[in-house]
């Protein structure tokens, strides 16, 4: 429950949270600050395809108009984004890449385009990992608990690395024990 407080904590001190469809479809999550005081951050769901149902909280819950989809450009015009809109969602276009996904270089470039200069990545694994693999980051925070449950979801999918030299580099900034679990906070 201690992390769980400190992540909303960090919430609070970003412009925005971002998440992939998937975490959205598994999940359902609402992405605010419940656990501690501080402000809501603006919501952000990475959806390339624009395959979301419709009937999530981060759509049916947004009073505060804070939720803002990215799409890809080749889903301008399309009738589910005035839907979308119809929830007081701001959807957002950027260029997609060559594999269909999301360029996240032109994401970042559109959220800066909208006043957004922070944004903490909660994930899934499959977004978290393309930031990595796009070096488009500046810090990790990095739990472990002392639970353990066999095989499960991945944190980090494959992000390109072929040998021990070619590993993604980075440096404990600091590590301190919250509750029972061990935050490492990592940085370039």
């Amino acid at each position: 429950m201690q992390s769980r407080k400190y992540v909303h904590h960090l919430r609070a001190n970003y412009d925005a949270v971002l998440i992939g469809a998937g975490t959205v479809e598994k999940d359902d999550p609402s992405l605010t600050v419940r656990l501690t005081d501080g402000r809501n951050p603006r919501r952000i769901i990475l959806d390339s395809a624009l395959s979301l149902q419709l009937d999530k909280k981060l759509f049916t819950r947004n009073d505060d108009h804070k939720t803002i989809l990215v799409t890809s450009r080749n889903n301008e015009g399309k009738r589910k984004v005035k839907r979308i809109q119809s929830f007081g969602v701001k959807v957002i276009f950027a260029k997609p890449d060559k594999d269909g996904n999301l360029n996240l270089k032109s994401v970042m470039k559109e959220l800066a385009k909208n006043q957004i200069a922070s944004v903490l990545v909660e994930g899934g694994s499959r977004v978290f990992s393309s930031f990595l693999r796009s070096n488009l980051f500046d810090d990790i925070f990095l739990f472990v608990s002392p639970k353990i449950i066999g095989s499960g979801i991945p944190v980090v999918e494959n992000i390109g690395v072929k040998n021990i030299k070619g590993t993604l580099r980075v440096r404990i900034r600091s590590y301190e024990l919250i509750g029972d679990d061990l935050l490492l906070q990592l940085e370039r």
